[in-house]
């Protein structure tokens, strides 16, 4: 019910949310660490400003640390997250330095039941829920190729009524 009423108050242009991608970045970073994978991966945040977003927090949780943690698992050494904002959106990526994926497989990978990774546990639903996360938020997901050559995923999202309006 909460979720349908967040996409009717988005439809009609009010999101009464204001979420820091900071804070919840900084968490999800410090959780995954604390894991035996993430204490050998490094991962680094280029934040320099706050930034707020018209999104649920638990929704921008969720999509954060389902993509984090694919970054983290599929890294080689290292994990970017960075967040610029303009235009009323905020433009947050998280690049790892995998293998990165081909065009075709970053198309399968957002189906719903879709899995490029073979050894993990995963049902390759986590991709599909962050899209739906996304677009539930008048947000949008695109995957492309990272500078060092893995995968950066790019997010835009909605800021905040106040911050877009200034």
């Amino acid at each position: 019910m909460e979720r349908e009423l967040a996409q009717a108050r988005i439809r009609h242009g009010r999101s009464g949310h204001k979420t820091s991608v900071n804070a919840a970045a900084e968490a999800i970073i410090r959780t995954l660490q604390r894991t035996p994978r993430g204490e050998k991966i490094n991962i680094s945040q280029n934040i320099p400003t706050p930034v707020d977003v018209a999104m649920d927090q638990d929704d921008l949780n969720e999509v954060l640390g389902n993509l984090l943690k694919n970054a983290v698992r599929h890294a080689r050494s290292s994990v970017i997250v960075s967040v610029a904002s303009g235009s009323g959106r905020a433009r947050v990526s998280i690049e790892d330095d995998g293998e990165g994926v081909s065009e075709e497989q970053s198309t399968a990978m957002m189906q719903r039941g879709q899995r490029m990774d073979v050894k993990g546990t995963g049902a390759g639903l986590g991709l599909a829920i962050v899209q739906d996360i996304l677009e539930t938020s008048n947000a949008s997901i695109s995957l492309s190729e990272g500078a060092t050559g893995g995968l950066r995923v790019t997010l835009e999202i909605p800021l905040s009524e106040q911050l877009a309006t200034t």
